[in-house]
């Protein structure tokens, strides 16, 4: 009886940790997505990930090797292309479940429209000839003698 709580004690345990790992993916995957649909510039990603990660603006300073002011710079940037003014507006605008604000959405690229499958591509154009160039101009060798005596 005992060896069977233990092994119910042990699956239970197991299975909370794999629904936790479970979870922390999606909430990963979520983000990554929320994330890119900001536009975001590579160095703006990084740091969005730190401010997630509950990181202050110097531990993100020392850890990518930034000024101080700069990771502000940075945050505010991503701030304003989320379309939220605070770290925690923004941490829950990115873990939350609710669809992004306008102002986020407007700065998220378009899906490019699929063609059609019977419309033919449009043809190349054939490049166009070089543009005649004028006739060098004569160089002068002596800088000094190209200004006329007194």
């Amino acid at each position: 009886m005992n060896d069977r709580i233990s092994l119910l004690h042990f699956a239970a345990t197991q299975l909370r940790a794999f629904l936790r790992k479970g979870r922390r993916r999606d909430m990963v995957a979520r983000q990554r997505q929320r994330l890119e649909a900001l536009s975001l510039t590579p160095r703006e990603t990084t740091v969005a990930q730190l401010i997630l990660q509950q990181c202050s603006y110097q531990d993100i300073a020392e850890r990518c090797q930034l000024a101080p002011r700069t990771v502000q710079f940075h945050a505010s940037n991503i701030f304003r292309k989320a379309g939220v003014s605070r770290r925690r507006e923004f941490e829950q605008l990115v873990n939350g479940s609710e669809p992004l604000p306008p102002a986020a959405r407007a700065t998220a690229p378009a899906t490019p429209a699929t063609p059609a499958a019977d419309v033919p591509p449009a043809p190349i154009p054939a490049p166009s000839p070089p543009a005649p160039t004028s006739a060098p101009s004569a160089v002068v060798s002596d800088p000094v003698a190209a200004y006329p005596k007194r």
